[in-house]
């Protein structure tokens, strides 16, 4: 289902004609980076205490366009 839904995210945005999708990640969540990764976004950043807690974020980015 995830893939399906960023796929379809994706679409829509390029018709828009964006070109580039930023989104973040939480360094502990592993299984979202590897769904990221298997969809072709690449880790350009890792931002230190993004989140409240403290944890560190991944700044994730994708071409579409």
């Amino acid at each position: 289902i995830a893939v399906r839904l960023l796929e379809h995210m994706e679409q829509i945005l390029a018709k828009r004609s964006v070109a580039t999708i930023m989104l973040e990640v939480r360094v502990s969540n592993t299984f979202a980076q590897t769904l990221y990764k298997r969809m072709g976004y690449i880790v350009v950043q890792r931002i230190s205490k993004y989140y409240n807690n403290g944890e560190d974020c991944f700044l994730m980015m994708k071409a579409i366009g």
